[in-house]
């Protein structure tokens, strides 16, 4: 037979690709197993948040080590052999499906600056945000429009004038030349986001995840099979990791509980005269499991006059002032189902008047937890020294690396921070001024969420700092992947979400397995009792 030579070749080339390939799934394996192993020895079960979470954490901490290698070759990470074995998507796997919307709301305001006060500005935009719901256009054209309809012809350009960053735009620009430079410096802030945003995906430890930009509907679509904490996975895909240090109020500092009776009693005049007994309000009663998740609510319906009495107003009434047996920094513990309202009620100017100028209240990055260590449904509130109208001191962008670490003195789960030259400078000066003014305190600041505000003993000047905030291993590995990464250049929003089960395909594969054997038995049967002595051979070289 012709040829005869070429085609033992070909069938030792494709036998070796398909040995390299099994060995490859071997390692990953045996990695697996061992991680069930853990898990279940950890969780004392072999499912549930537990067993996920330890699972999560062992495969976590071997996904960039060393498992496989071909000597002189290659070396492979469990994380790499993964990439080089057949994908299983949602319907064979399970996991999470997202669609994630880039928001340009904050782009456009960012690029009209000081103009985004314009009134035809902020009608345009709720305008263009009302019509992308319905819309397949995306928010940068509809504004465009929206503007045009609202102030006219070619009157772009005095909200944009001076915005440098779309070039050379003057008082005589038409509109056509500002949406279309809008629209790519969009483009470029859209694309930004989707890479970064996939590099955190790669680091979550989803093993072939599926993600694809939508360019002309500024959408991202998330596919991450076999995904064990789809809420770990939520918060890694919406956390926009602006990272912010402040000076932060003590509430022993002159004025500021003098503050908080005056902002009570403006407030109980103000709603008493608008009849505010008759103006309801909606709040969520939530339970929390042991991570201080949310895993169910109930929505209710009460009169905003009903949560106050007599002594109070409608402020302290909602929140338990620190009399001096919590942290200085921590002005009042305040219900989760509170939250919102009291967030309202400070934003009001005849409040923000009786406190200081420079001054804007935060929330907690999570509840406080009881002497037992479990989480409440109490959250603390930080009286921030700055506004929102002012850059921080220090922010994110200095940062040169973030890893997880462990405090030798207490055990606790720390992100340790290294800097550059210009943060380990500003970072010496924030904290030489802090130590010398009685040891005071740094609030860390999280996307507008304080992490801890931890006391300074004394001046840091290596350019170094520990964030601590009752981290889990996992968080503080998140955490510190998403500061490595940076700030998104945008923020992003889940529009569509669905958790999918791998019943489905489980069954499928079953039943494949089973047809490809009694396929493959009857081939070796007919081919035997056929061809005899020729069958075998013939079957040996099939197999």
């Amino acid at each position: 037979m012709q040829g005869k030579g070429l085609i033992k070749v070909f069938l030792v080339l494709i036998a070796l690709v398909c040995i390299l390939q099994f060995w490859f799934f071997i390692p990953t394996n045996r990695i697996e197993n061992d991680a069930h192993d853990y898990a279940t020895q950890m969780a004392g079960a072999d499912s549930g948040v537990e067993y996920k979470m330890a699972r999560a954490r062992y495969l976590d901490s071997l996904s960039s080590e060393t498992v496989f290698s071909i000597p002189l070759i290659k070396k492979f990470t469990y994380a790499e052999l993964k990439k080089q074995q057949l994908a299983l998507g949602l319907d064979l796997k399970g996991g999470m499906s997202t669609v994630l919307e880039v928001d340009l709301e904050d782009f456009l305001k960012s690029v009209a600056g000081r103009n985004a006060k314009n009134p035809n500005f902020i009608k345009a935009l709720e305008q263009a945000k009302e019509e992308r719901k319905t819309s397949q256009s995306d928010l940068v054209t509809l504004f465009t429009e929206a503007y045009r309809e609202i102030a006219g012809p070619n009157q772009l350009n005095k909200v944009f004038a001076r915005a440098e960053i779309l070039g050379d735009i003057t008082n005589d620009t038409e509109d056509g030349v500002i949406a279309r430079a809008l629209r790519n410096k969009a483009n470029e802030t859209v694309g930004l986001t989707f890479r970064m945003l996939k590099e955190r995906i790669d680091r979550l430890g989803v093993t072939q995840p599926n993600i694809s930009l939508d360019a002309n509907r500024d959408l991202i679509l998330v596919e991450m099979p076999g995904i064990d904490n789809p809420q770990r996975a939520r918060q890694y895909l919406q956390a926009n990791a602006q990272l912010e240090f402040w000076d932060v109020y003590r509430n022993t500092d002159g004025g500021i509980s003098q503050a908080f009776m005056e902002a009570d009693n403006k407030l109980k005049s103000i709603l008493g005269a608008a009849g505010s007994s008759t103006e309801m309000d909606t709040v969520y009663k939530e339970k929390y499991d042991e991570l201080g998740n949310v895993i169910d609510s109930v929505l209710t319906v009460v009169p905003k006059s009903s949560v106050s009495d007599s002594t109070s107003g409608p402020l302290l009434s909602l929140m338990t002032l620190n009399t001096g047996t919590l942290p200085g920094t921590t002005m009042a513990l305040v219900d989760k189902s509170n939250k919102n309202y009291v967030t309202e009620l400070l934003a009001k100017e005849e409040v923000k008047s009786v406190f200081p100028r420079n001054a804007q209240f935060m929330w907690s990055y999570k509840p406080t937890q009881d002497e037992a260590g479990n989480f409440t449904n109490q959250y603390e509130l930080y009286l921030i020294k700055g506004n929102t109208e002012e850059p921080a001191p220090l922010d994110g962008e200095v940062v040169t690396s973030a890893q997880q670490s462990v405090n030798p003195v207490n055990g606790q789960v720390e992100v340790t921070l290294r800097m550059n030259a210009k943060g380990a400078k500003k970072w010496a000066e924030m904290t030489t001024k802090a130590a010398s003014e009685g040891n005071r305190e740094i609030a860390i600041v999280l996307d507008d969420e304080v992490v801890s505000a931890p006391r300074v003993n004394e001046a840091i000047t290596g350019g170094s700092s520990s964030i601590s905030g009752n981290y889990t291993v996992e968080e503080a590995v998140d955490f510190s992947n998403i500061l490595e990464i940076g700030k998104l250049p945008a923020k992003t929003k889940i529009l569509q979400e669905s958790t999918v089960g791998p019943s489905l395909g489980k069954a499928n594969i079953e039943k494949s397995i089973t047809s490809l054997l009694l396929g493959f038995g009857m081939v070796v049967i007919f081919m035997i009792g056929y061809y005899a002595g020729g069958g075998i051979v013939s079957v040996l070289a099939l197999f």
